[in-house]
């Protein structure tokens, strides 16, 4: 992971992208937020600088203008259903 920006947590995400943090969980676990997992404990762990990269792709500013996270193959079909 690089270091453009700084290690952010969770909590951190959350407000930057304005959403939930149950919300960045399921992003991190099913929609590709690039993340590391700290400790024994498996704590998230964020780099700013690609947050905000992801946040810019154009599939994801798609699903954060839904408001949904879904999975594979359902969030396809909802994108190509949108355009």
């Amino acid at each position: 992971m690089a270091t453009n920006g700084g290690a952010m947590g969770v909590r951190d995400v959350a407000a930057m992208l304005g959403r939930s943090v149950q919300s960045v969980r399921l992003y991190a676990r099913y929609n590709g937020l690039p993340h590391r997992r700290e400790g024994s404990l498996g704590v998230l762990r964020f780099d700013r600088g690609e947050v905000e990269e992801w946040s810019r792709r154009p599939e994801v500013a798609a699903m954060m203008a839904i408001g949904e996270r879904v999975r594979g193959r359902e969030w396809a079909s909802r994108l190509q259903a949108t355009t």
